[in-house]
């Protein structure tokens, strides 16, 4: 959408239905070239196991823009040993690596956080749930990262406390050190006046509280 004479105009970047990857499953974000990078549910595998049996792993594109157009390349593909369902918003580093989260991550997980270094193709699961995959639990909202490089993100249906038949979620932030990514749970939610169940993505402020909003009813911020 350009802004033009006080109205907007609207341009096709590129039509995934004509093209030679499947439907996007998120937004987009730009790397320092000036590429946009996102998800399609289609490709990759075409069985990623847990949650769903039969479902595609997906995969991570790229469009490039040229005098003649966009042109899209798909740049992985997720498979049942890296986890696939990739899910929520991407974000990249000032280094131009993105993060992003999985529906299934890996055999035995149900959801995690990857990194993926688009100058080495290399993709690493920085972070995988341990839960009950027939749970569909996982941090499906995506990421969100501080000045610092720290991410945050919300998993739906884990945790300490139920919400019914499944878990009501927590909220919690990976920290890179040495090479290592650490782990800490900001909040367990329990399904009384914190309600439960986060979903979507999650926002920061300059001050570097988190907000984010849960099925059952709560808008909340959480305080460092």
């Amino acid at each position: 959408m350009t802004p033009s004479g006080g109205g907007w105009t609207f341009n096709v970047l590129y039509d995934f239905l004509g093209g030679s990857l499947g439907n996007p499953s998120s937004g987009v974000v730009f790397d320092r070239q000036g590429n946009l990078w996102g998800y399609q549910a289609l490709g990759g595998a075409e069985n990623c196991g847990a949650p769903v049996d039969g479902d595609p792993c997906g995969s991570l594109y790229e469009l490039s823009p040229s005098a003649s157009g966009w042109t899209a390349t798909n740049q992985f593909a997720f498979s049942a040993d890296t986890g696939g369902g990739p899910s929520g918003n991407l974000v990249a580093d000032a280094s131009g690596n993105f993060y992003g989260t999985l529906d299934n991550a890996g055999p035995g997980g149900s959801g995690g956080v990857f990194q993926f270094v688009p100058s080495t193709g290399a993709f690493h699961l920085i972070y995988s749930d341990a839960g009950d995959p027939a749970e569909f639990a996982g941090p499906y909202g995506g990421v969100v990262m501080d000045p610092a490089g720290n991410l945050y993100a919300a998993d739906e249906a884990d945790g300490p406390f139920r919400c019914g038949p499944f878990g009501c979620g927590f909220v919690f932030e990976l920290s890179p050190e040495n090479g290592y990514w650490y782990f800490t749970n900001l909040h367990n939610f329990t399904g009384g006046s914190d309600g439960g169940i986060p979903f979507g993505p999650l926002t920061l402020d300059a001050e570097g509280n988190v907000y984010g909003a849960n099925l059952r009813n709560v808008i909340f911020e959480i305080t460092p």
